[in-house]
C-alpha cells in the first residue's frame, strides 16, 4: 500500500510538469499548481514574483491579505521552510505555502515535502518561461515600432529627394533658356558662342549625370523600404 500511494504521489508530479508547459499566463499556472497541490490533500497559497509584479493565489483566487504576509515574512528563509504542519517551498520566482502538512504520518509527510518541491521547482521554471516569453514579445513591439518609423523616415527621405530633383530640372531648363537668349546679346563671333554652348552642354550633361546616380539613390531606399515592410509583415 506504501508502494502504491508513493505511486500515485509520484505520479500527479510527473502530470504537473508535464502540463504546465501548456500554461500561458500566470493565473493559469497558479491553478494548475494549486489544484495539483489539493489533489493530495493540501491547501496551499502560491506567490508568483514577475517583472512587473507579485501576484499571490490560493484555491478560490486571489490570496488574502493575511496569506501576503507571510510570504513577504518568508521569503528570504530557506529553499525549504518548515514551521508546524505549515511549509513553505522558496523559488526567485515562486514561493509555494501549504498549510496542512500531515505531520503526524512522518513517512507521508516526507514523500510529500519531496514532490511539493517538485512541483515548486516545476512552477518556477515554467515562470522564468513565461517571462522569457514576454520578454521575446516586448523586444518584437520595440522592433515594429523601430522598423515603423525607419520606414516613415526612409519614405519622408525618398518624397524630399524626388521633389529635390523635380526642382532641379525646372532650374536647370530655365537657367538654360535664360542663358541662350543672352548669348544673342553677347555679341560673340560664331567661334565664341559655340564653344560657350559646348561647355553650357557639358555642364548640363553632368548634371544629368548627377540625376542618373539620383535615380539609382531612390531605387535603393524603394528597395530598402520594401524589405522593411516585408519584415513588419513576417513579424505579424
Amino acid at each position: 500500500m506504501s508502494f502504491l500511494a508513493n505511486l500515485g504521489e509520484a505520479g500527479m508530479a510527473l502530470n504537473y510538469l508535464r502540463n504546465a508547459p501548456s500554461c500561458m499566463n500566470t493565473p493559469s499556472l497558479a491553478q494548475m499548481t494549486l489544484s495539483t497541490v489539493s489533489e493530495y490533500g493540501l491547501e496551499a497559497a502560491l506567490q508568483c514574483r514577475m517583472p512587473w509584479g507579485n501576484e499571490t493565489f490560493n484555491a478560490q483566487g486571489p490570496a488574502s491579505p493575511l496569506e501576503e504576509s507571510v510570504f513577504a515574512k518568508t521569503i528570504n528563509l530557506d529553499r525549504i521552510f518548515q514551521f508546524s504542519s505549515r511549509m513553505v517551498v522558496n523559488y526567485p520566482h515562486a514561493s509555494l505555502l501549504v498549510k496542512n502538512l500531515p505531520v503526524d504520518d512522518e513517512e507521508r509527510s516526507g514523500r510529500l515535502r519531496h514532490y511539493l518541491a517538485i512541483v515548486a521547482e516545476g512552477c518556477e521554471n515554467n515562470l522564468c518561461a513565461l517571462i522569457s516569453k514576454s520578454e521575446v514579445g516586448r523586444r518584437n513591439q520595440q522592433l515594429a515600432a523601430t522598423a515603423v518609423a525607419i520606414e516613415t523616415a526612409i519614405d519622408t527621405l525618398r518624397t524630399q529627394y524626388r521633389n529635390q530633383q523635380v526642382e532641379m530640372r525646372v532650374i536647370l531648363h530655365q537657367l538654360s533658356e535664360q542663358l541662350a537668349k543672352q548669348i544673342l546679346h553677347f555679341g560673340l563671333s560664331d567661334g565664341q558662342e559655340a564653344q560657350l554652348n559646348a561647355q553650357l552642354d557639358s555642364g548640363f550633361e553632368r548634371a544629368l549625370d548627377l540625376f542618373q546616380q539620383g535615380l539609382e539613390f531612390d531605387t535603393q531606399l524603394g528597395s530598402l523600404l520594401a524589405g522593411i515592410r516585408a519584415s513588419g509583415r513576417a513579424s505579424m
